[in-house]
């Protein structure tokens, strides 16, 4: 299994979360959570608290979290009708056609800002 302390620090970034504030929410140190992040595996009911109180999914869903940038990009485009294949090329199934260039920039803009993430973690 990949890194969970990866997954969690993607998944805070990509919330413009700050290591103090997660911990905040726990009620734990910034020292603390910090540390939760550099962990290849944390406590169950740890993970589950992270993920509902904090970003309101099940914890399967970041478990299930790729780290690699272009199938996040995938995933998060596919739920929305919008399908990026590995190569970056963009078709859309239900964008309404006013709708493609704002969605192609928001792509470009998402994808800067993962790869950064991901480059800064792996």
């Amino acid at each position: 299994m990949e890194n969970i302390g990866k997954k969690l620090q993607i998944v805070r970034e990509l919330h413009n979360f700050t290591q103090e504030y997660v911990a905040s929410k726990l009620g734990i140190t910034q020292a603390a959570y910090a540390k939760v992040e550099q962990k290849q595996s944390i406590p169950k009911d740890l993970l589950d608290k992270i993920a509902k109180e904090i970003y309101g999914v099940d914890s399967e869903k970041i478990l299930n979290l790729p780290t690699d940038p272009k199938i996040i990009i995938q995933n998060i485009f596919d739920n929305n009708g919008v399908i990026i294949n590995i190569s970056g090329n963009i078709s859309f199934n239900k964008a309404n056609p006013k709708e493609i260039e704002e969605i192609k920039r928001d792509f470009e803009e998402l994808k800067i800002k993962l790869e950064k993430i991901i480059s800064r973690i792996i």
